[in-house]
């Protein structure tokens, strides 16, 4: 099995969150996904995913993978990178939505019309499609500057999300449906202090992880979707290196690691969408100015303010770091330079200081190294988010997620105590112990996660709001313990 993924140490084995990446940086093409079929390829894909899922698991089960999968939707359809689907009464009669991809078999009292291209597919035989709005025209939205957005502020670079073609949002949703498949209902350091094969195998770092990407690999393969993923093409390996640096990041022993790097890739990318917004608006403010001097200067005259302010010429740094700089002794540059305000030479922007902006255009990768490795950050955060987000759901379902969890971890406290092993998880199951777990792993892990990548992906905003609102149902909980009995 382990063919699927070369051999065990062809994985990220330092402390890295990318995984070993190829040279070649070919995008996924969407033609990848066309051609495939729902009744030959995914339907079956998912019914043998879900026996690979352990049923005697009360968390990590084929239900939470769904429900994993169930939130990358959502936070997608926030973002207007996939459209709405709506269950719909359709009594036994047989639907196909072959557009979208969505296949009933007649027996069934539901069907799902899904919004493709701005049309509706019909639920029943005979029915026409009926023009609605593009679903697209959500995402066409992330890209006006100026508009109002969920928490608030004011848009002042597009959508990141734009960053993903159809293809990779495609490939993050079977990531999200996949990230646990075999998970054994202990954790990586359960699996360490036995000296577990697998744990040995992978020589302790994110064996959980790894093993979970290789049997989705193999499957994919198995079920014809190996060219997604195939080390034989720059297009496979670009896929492999999604699904699996996506996986990857759900080890939350990697998470503060990877929340600080985040941050720090996503600010980046403000301040040089920012700039070179700035220097668009600059050059055609220029050259607005030179039409008018020259029209005024006449026919025989050329104004001396008519000029290209295009993007200043970057070079490599000379550290070797991957990021560029302003080439210092070009007259253009300093030209360029000169004709821009002042806080805009240092890449700030309104309401931010120097601290939070960093030195300016010597921050910046390189266009096409920043554009890959972000693309792979936000597959990785709108996972992260998916795989934590039972505390922002409504308090009932995050409640009982919390509860099977604390079961689940119960039966492994059992059985490292029977082993003799260090207990690694909490052991207890009592209510108030869950009060003050939640509260901890919300403050401690959720809300800081759902803050940061709300910051970026503003569909997110009210999701984080319903996880401070759940917080405070918790400590209101806790604090109900604590109250003298009368």
């Amino acid at each position: 099995m382990l063919e699927a993924f070369g051999t065990p140490n062809d994985q990220s084995s330092s402390s890295s969150l990318f995984p070993s990446s190829p040279t070649d940086e070919g995008r996924v093409p969407l033609s990848s996904i066309t051609s495939l079929s729902v009744q030959k390829q995914i339907a079956p894909f998912i019914h043998d995913l879900q026996k690979m899922y352990r049923k005697e698991n009360r968390y990590h089960s084929f239900v939470h993978a769904l429900d994993v999968l169930q939130a990358v939707w959502m936070f997608l359809q926030g973002e207007g990178r996939v459209p709405p689907l709506n269950p719909v009464g359709t009594g036994n009669r047989e639907v196909n939505a072959s557009a979208g991809g969505i296949s009933i078999r007649s027996g069934e009292d539901w069907a799902v019309k899904l919004m493709v291209d701005g049309e509706e597919q019909g639920s029943e035989e005979g029915d026409t499609r009926r023009r609605r709005p593009n679903w697209r025209t959500r995402a066409n939205e992330k890209t006006k500057l100026g508009e109002r957005m969920n928490n608030g502020k004011t848009r002042k670079v597009p959508g990141a999300l734009g960053l993903l073609n159809d293809a990779e949002v495609f490939l993050l949703c079977l990531a999200a449906i996949g990230h646990d498949v075999g998970h054994p209902g202990n954790g990586n350091a359960f699996l360490k202090n036995a000296h577990a094969p697998l744990s040995r195998l992978y020589d302790d770092k994110s064996a959980l992880e790894r093993m979970h990407c290789t049997l989705l690999l193999r499957l994919l393969k198995k079920h014809g979707m190996g060219h997604l993923v195939s080390p034989l093409t720059p297009q496979g390996r670009e896929g492999r290196w999604l699904v699996i640096g996506t996986i990857l990041a759900t080890d939350m022993s990697w998470h503060f690691e990877w929340l600080e790097k985040f941050g720090r890739a996503m600010k980046e990318r403000r301040l040089r969408l920012r700039y070179l917004l700035q220097m668009q608006q600059t050059s055609r403010s220029a050259n607005s100015t030179g039409n008018r001097d020259a029209a005024t200067a006449g026919d025989d005259g050329e104004s001396e303010n008519e000029t290209q302010m295009d993007e200043p010429d970057l070079v490599l740094n000379p550290k070797g770091d991957g990021t560029w700089v302003v080439k210092p002794e070009s007259p253009d540059n300093q030209r360029r330079r000169i004709s821009l305000p002042a806080r805009m030479t240092v890449g700030l922007a309104d309401g931010e200081d120097d601290e939070e902006a960093g030195s300016g255009e010597g921050l910046f990768r390189s266009p096409e190294v920043a554009d890959r490795e972000d693309r792979l950050f936000l597959c990785q955060a709108i996972m992260k988010c998916g795989d934590i987000s039972n505390p922002c759901r409504p308090h009932n379902i995050s409640r009982h997620w919390s509860t099977v969890l604390l079961e689940e971890w119960a039966a492994q406290a059992l059985l490292e105590r029977q082993l003799g092993l260090p207990v690694s998880v909490v052991s207890d199951a009592n209510e108030k112990v869950q009060c003050v777990g939640q509260v901890s792993f919300i403050k401690l892990f959720t809300q800081p996660l759902f803050d940061t990548v709300s910051s970026v992906l503003d569909g997110l905003y009210p999701i984080a709001q319903a996880c401070t609102e759940n917080r405070v149902l918790w400590e209101q909980k806790l604090a109900s313990f604590d109250l003298p009995s009368s």
